[in-house]
C-alpha cells in the first residue's frame, strides 16, 4: 500500500519509450503531476518561493516565455504565439524541484521504469519484425545484414517512435547502465555488460546514425575515464574488446542501408541548411514566429508545396524567435550541461546528447524531445546536483541498482 501511491510516477517514463501515440505520454505527464500534487505536504509550500527562484527554474520558464518576449519586441500580437508543445517547461521543473525528497526516493524505481519501457520498444519492435517475415510476407527472405530490416523496424512497426528520438531513449538508458556498471558497481558485471551490448547493437537498427555514434563515443569516454585519472580498471581489454565486437556486429548489420542513408540525409541536410541561413538573414534579428516559419518554402525555385524543417533546434530557435531565444536557448543548454558536469557523468552526457543531437534535429518542437529533455533534467538534478541551500536540497549518495 506504501508503495502503491508513487506509482503514477513510474507512469510516464514507462510510457515515453513506448509504440504508442504520444497523446499517451502526454496523459501518463498528467498523472505523474497529479501524483506528485496530491503527496505535496504543508511543510513542502514554505519551500516553494526557493523552488521558484532555483536558476534552473527560472531558464526552463525564460525559455518558454521566448515565443512571447520575441513577439513583443517585434510587435507581433498573433494570438497563435502560444505553443503547447512547451508546456512542460513550466509545468515540471517547480513541481519536481518542490517534491524533491519523493523523486530522489524513488529515483531507481523511476529510472527502472523507463528501462523496461525502452526494453519493451525494443522486443516489440523485432517482435514485428518476425511477423513480418513469417506472417505478413512469408515468402520474403530474413536477412540480419539487409537494408530491408531497417525499414520494417521504422516503418513498419505500429506507431514506432522516430530514429531519433528511439536513438536518444536508448542512448540515455544505456550510459546508464554502462557508467553504474563500470564506474559505480552498482550493477553486477555480467549483467550490466550483457544489457549494454544488447542496447548498443539495437541502436544501430533501431536508433539514429547520430545517437549511435554518439553512443560509441560515450562508452568509449566512461571507459577511459577512470584510466585517464590513473586508475586501473580490471579486465579493461574485454571490454574494449566487446565495444569493439559490438560496433563490428551492428555496422556489419545496417551496412548497405548506412552506405545509402548518409548519402541521401547529408545531402538533404545541407540543403535545409543553407536554406535555413538565407531564412535566418532575411528575419533577424527577431525573429519571424512560428506561424509564419510553417509557410516558409524549402525551394524558393519550386513550387512543389514542400515546407522548411530545420532539423536544427539553434536554427529553428533563431528563426522563430531571433537573437532573443536562440541567446535563451544556448544560456539554457549552457546551464544544464554546466551542472551535469559538476555533479554526475550521467547529467553531463545527456546534456552533451541534447546540445550535439540538436544539429541535426528540432527535438524540441516534438513532445517526444520536449518531454524527455525537461523531465531527464529536473529529476537528475534533484538527484545529483549538490544545491547551496541545506534545508532544500542535499547530497544523496548512489543506490544500488536490480534491473532484473
Amino acid at each position: 500500500m506504501k508503495k502503491s501511491k508513487y506509482l503514477g510516477l513510474f507512469l510516464f517514463p514507462f510510457v515515453l519509450p513506448l509504440p504508442l501515440p504520444m497523446k499517451y505520454s502526454a496523459m501518463a505527464l498528467i498523472i505523474f503531476i497529479i501524483n506528485l500534487v496530491l503527496l505535496v505536504k504543508k511543510e513542502n509550500l514554505s519551500n516553494l518561493k526557493l523552488v521558484i527562484k532555483t536558476p534552473l527554474v527560472i531558464i526552463l520558464l525564460l525559455f518558454f516565455l521566448s515565443d512571447y518576449i520575441s513577439a513583443i519586441v517585434r510587435f507581433d500580437f498573433n494570438p497563435k504565439v502560444f505553443r503547447e508543445v512547451k508546456l512542460a517547461f513550466i509545468l515540471l521543473p517547480a513541481l519536481i524541484l518542490l517534491q524533491k525528497e519523493i523523486i530522489v526516493k524513488e529515483f531507481v524505481n523511476i529510472i527502472k521504469a523507463f528501462f523496461y519501457g525502452v526494453l519493451f520498444y525494443i522486443v516489440f519492435a523485432w517482435a514485428n519484425v518476425w511477423y513480418f517475415y513469417t506472417i505478413t510476407h512469408p515468402t520474403y527472405i530474413f536477412d540480419p545484414t539487409d537494408h530491408f530490416i531497417v525499414y520494417v523496424l521504422a516503418r513498419e512497426t505500429p506507431n514506432s517512435i522516430h530514429h531519433t528520438y528511439i536513438g536518444l531513449y536508448i542512448l540515455l538508458i544505456t550510459i546508464i547502465v554502462f557508467a553504474y556498471t563500470v564506474l559505480y558497481k552498482k550493477i553486477s558485471l555480467f549483467l550490466g555488460l550483457f544489457l549494454t551490448l544488447f542496447f548498443l547493437v539495437n541502436s544501430f537498427y533501431i536508433g539514429g546514425k547520430s545517437t549511435t555514434m554518439l553512443l560509441v563515443v560515450f562508452l568509449t569516454f566512461i571507459l577511459l575515464k577512470p584510466v585517464a585519472k590513473g586508475f586501473q580498471i580490471k579486465g579493461l581489454k574485454y571490454y574494449i574488446l566487446g565495444l569493439i565486437l559490438a560496433v563490428v556486429v551492428g555496422v556489419n548489420g545496417i551496412y548497405e542501408w548506412l552506405t545509402v542513408s548518409i548519402k541521401q540525409s547529408l545531402g538533404l541536410r545541407i540543403n535545409i541548411y543553407k536554406r535555413c541561413i538565407d531564412v535566418t538573414m532575411e528575419t533577424f534579428p527577431f525573429g519571424i514566429g512560428k506561424e509564419k516559419l510553417n509557410y516558409i518554402p524549402l525551394n524558393i525555385h519550386s513550387n512543389d508545396g514542400e515546407h522548411l524543417i530545420t532539423h536544427n533546434i539553434y536554427f529553428n530557435e533563431l528563426i522563430i524567435n531571433g537573437f532573443i531565444g536562440l541567446l535563451i536557448l544556448l544560456s539554457m543548454l549552457f546551464y544544464v550541461c554546466y551542472i551535469g558536469y559538476k555533479s554526475h557523468i550521467t547529467f553531463w552526457l545527456f546534456a552533451l546528447s541534447i546540445v550535439a543531437i540538436g544539429l541535426s534535429e528540432d527535438l524540441f518542437v516534438r513532445q517526444a524531445g520536449v518531454l524527455f529533455f525537461v523531465f531527464f533534467t529536473c529529476i537528475f538534478y534533484v538527484k545529483f546536483y549538490k544545491i547551496p541551500n541545506p534545508n532544500l536540497f542535499c547530497c544523496n549518495s548512489l543506490e544500488k541498482i536490480t534491473l532484473i
